[in-house]
């Protein structure tokens, strides 16, 4: 539910059955990533603690680190984890969020 309505404060259609979005993608962004190769990306921010979005952020040069376990997050299976290349910055992302991927739109399906 959390997911659902955080995805619908930035997409009002949203659904979680359309959430085919940007898997090719998220496919190709951990296989970079296996092979150390930087990549950009952007998403919508979101935080569920303060029901609230930051706006879009765009992280220029990054790899994906290792999911989160469901014992740490529940909602793990939603969110990538990253390190910004320019920064040393750990963060996370909701997937359903993401906008652009090396610079070419995302969509939801």
């Amino acid at each position: 539910p959390c997911l659902e309505e955080c995805a619908r404060t930035v997409y009002p259609r949203f659904s979680l059955t359309r959430m085919g979005i940007g898997i090719l993608a998220i496919d190709r962004m951990r296989e970079l990533s296996r092979r150390h190769i930087p990549f950009s990306f952007s998403f919508m921010s979101y935080s569920i603690a303060r029901r609230k979005s930051e706006g879009i952020v765009t992280v220029r040069r990054a790899r994906l680190g290792k999911q989160s376990r469901k014992e740490r997050n529940q909602y793990a299976d939603y969110m990538l984890n990253y390190t910004d290349l320019d920064t040393g910055e750990t963060a996370s992302c909701w997937q359903p969020l993401l906008l652009t991927f090396n610079e070419h739109e995302l969509e939801l399906k």
